[in-house]
């Protein structure tokens, strides 16, 4: 259950940053823009770092391990449960 909640928090935190260019073009003053996009900046920067903490450890490096460009997959093959034995390629039974 962490795990599903870890990869979640993270994925959602590209919201903050998507809501950054809203936050500059709404806010009326200067100083108003300097608030929400730091507070835009570190709420993502907060669910990103405590997803990384409830997925675990181990999801980090094996998502290092696979490599940056491979980071969605990894974890979608670590959320997926398995149903039982790998499947392959055809078998060698002649059917």
């Amino acid at each position: 259950m962490l795990l599903k909640i870890g990869v979640i928090l993270m994925f959602a935190s590209a919201l903050p940053w998507l809501a950054l260019p809203v936050a500059a073009w709404l806010a009326p003053t200067a100083a108003a823009k300097a608030a929400w996009s730091t507070g835009l900046f570190v709420g993502a920067e907060i669910m990103f770092w405590g997803g990384v903490l409830l997925a675990g450890r181990d999801v980090w490096n094996a998502a290092k391990e696979a490599g940056w460009r491979r980071v969605v997959p990894e974890l979608w093959r670590k959320l997926r449960p398995s149903d039982g034995p790998a499947r392959s390629g055809p078998s060698d039974k002649a059917g």
